[in-house]
């Protein structure tokens, strides 16, 4: 795992903004089979990205991507609407949350 400028908060799972600025967001994350799970990308308590996802017939993940303009110390974080107990993680599906900051606010 990279923290670079330590923005990310590995206890809480919540990202800290160390600085103002546009940055892209992406979330992975795997059902099991035949579970259904929603989940929102949440910037300073607010829902940005709703995303669901139902795996029918195979392991498979998916993937929710995001770019917001954020303030210093505005928080984001991934939080689950249902299904959090019918996440599948093994040797092959992983589940993730990584931000990049894209651009560098003049505020």
């Amino acid at each position: 795992m990279r923290n670079y400028g330590n923005g990310y908060d590995k206890n809480t799972g919540i990202f800290q903004a160390p600085i103002a600025g546009s940055y892209i967001f992406t979330v992975q994350l795997c059902p099991q089979v035949n579970r259904y799970i929603v989940y929102n990308i949440m910037v300073d308590e607010k829902a940005d990205t709703l995303h669901s996802h139902v795996d029918s017939k195979v392991k498979v993940c998916s993937t929710s991507d995001t770019i917001v303009l954020l303030k210093a110390g505005s928080r984001v974080w991934v939080e689950m609407v249902n299904g959090n107990t019918a996440i599948l993680e093994d040797h092959h599906r992983s589940q993730y949350f990584a931000g990049v900051l894209i651009n560098v606010s003049r505020e």
